[in-house]
């Protein structure tokens, strides 16, 4: 696979989701997987850090092509912008190319998630240990 991404939420209460993103067939680009690291907002770096690895890894996995609910609808059985009122999301993204980077967002309300791309956290080919935790949060913070 030549590209991975992973959604990363952080809900109101402090709860982390993770959720990795798997090619779609029938509509084009990635979707959400309904595969779920439920995390709190305070667990220590290496924790975050070995579920956002995992969650890559499950990129290679199928979505589910029915798009009538969500998986963070599904996982929290609540209307998405019940979610994302006050939430935080993270894109995390591999490429063959580029390796890794992270994508703050601002939360739109009704129109989603806008990516801050001039903010983008390039983190290169090669990690460090801790590395991708520490961007995780940094975007989380520039996140609005």
């Amino acid at each position: 696979m030549e590209y991975k991404s992973v959604s990363v939420y952080l809900l109101s209460g402090g709860k982390l989701i993770i959720i990795p993103k798997g090619k779609s067939e029938k509509w084009g680009g990635t979707l959400e997987i309904e595969i779920y690291h439920v995390l709190e907002e305070d667990c220590p770096d290496n924790v975050l850090e070995e579920n956002l690895l995992e969650a890559l890894e499950e990129c290679l996995n199928k979505p589910n092509e029915d798009l009538s609910k969500s998986p963070i609808e599904k996982l929290l059985n609540k209307r998405y912008l019940q979610i994302i009122k006050g939430a935080k999301y993270v894109a995390l993204d591999w490429s063959i190319r580029k390796g890794y980077s992270v994508l703050p967002t601002s939360n739109q309300g009704k129109n989603g998630f806008i990516l801050k791309k001039d903010e983008t956290l390039l983190l290169g080919e090669s990690l460090q240990g801790g590395d991708l935790a520490k961007a995780v949060r940094k975007a989380l913070e520039l996140s609005s």
